[in-house]
């Protein structure tokens, strides 16, 4: 009986004592040019004990961007900086209200993983998302020229695009063959295409004939970010 007492209070007091993430929430994708966005982490405050801290990273233990440590004000360090709505709360109960990160204008570069940890004098707790900031493109451009007698040359350009697509010229559902594809990056990290191929005049059908330019980020085998597609119409010449 005696030493079935103290394994129930070792017990019971490891429980007062945990930190309980409950819920992360970070939005996987996000387009460029969204007002704000919101960082979430929800934790168990019922068994905390004093020495509260709730930090948010990026992309690793040495990218500190949030700290708060109750009761003082949030603190934003590092790329955040400049970018977090301070006076956002997101809940009234004194230990939660300032666990979310309320981000104006994100752009491209925060694109990476955010990690919430929430520690106290004894445990830690922590929990990771990634973030895609993406940009679907701008000023499309689809141009055929015919140079030479038998032959019609098809360019498109796409600006303005990120992550770093690949793109093709697709044909009754088919990419052409023999596709030339040029890519540029701008100084704010976002990527001009050209995209060419050259088609015999019996590739084209008449009167009219489909083009579909497809661009695409792929992250696993399954999963895309994002697809643009435009399709232009084109008379046989």
């Amino acid at each position: 009986m005696h030493y079935s007492a103290k394994l129930v209070v070792l017990v019971l007091c490891s429980k007062c004592v945990a930190v309980n993430i409950k819920r992360i929430d970070v939005p996987a994708l996000v387009e460029m040019g969204t007002a704000s966005i919101i960082l979430d982490c929800e934790y168990d405050t019922q068994s905390l004990l004093p020495g509260l801290v709730m930090k948010w990273f990026f992309n690793g233990a040495s990218g500190l961007v949030y700290q708060w440590i109750p009761p003082r004000r949030p603190q934003v360090i590092g790329l955040l900086k400049g970018k977090v709505d301070l006076s956002f709360r997101i809940s009234d109960e004194p230990l939660q209200a300032y666990r979310a990160i309320k981000i104006l204008k994100p752009s491209t570069h925060l694109s990476g993983n955010y990690t919430c940890v929430v520690s106290t004098f004894e445990k830690e707790d922590r929990k990771t998302r990634s973030m895609l900031v993406y940009s679907p493109g701008k000023n499309f451009h689809f141009v055929q020229e015919k140079k030479y007698v038998f032959l019609v040359t098809l360019t498109c350009v796409a600006e303005e695009l990120y992550p770093k697509p690949t793109m093709t010229i697709l044909s009754k559902g088919n990419p052409l063959k023999q596709l030339e594809t040029k890519t540029e990056m701008d100084s704010w990290g976002l990527y001009s295409m050209t995209c060419s191929a050259v088609v015999h005049d019996d590739d084209v059908a008449r009167p009219w004939e489909e083009f579909v330019i497809e661009s695409f980020e792929r992250r696993s085998q399954v999963d895309f970010y994002y697809i643009s597609l435009y399709k232009q119409t084109t008379e046989n010449v």
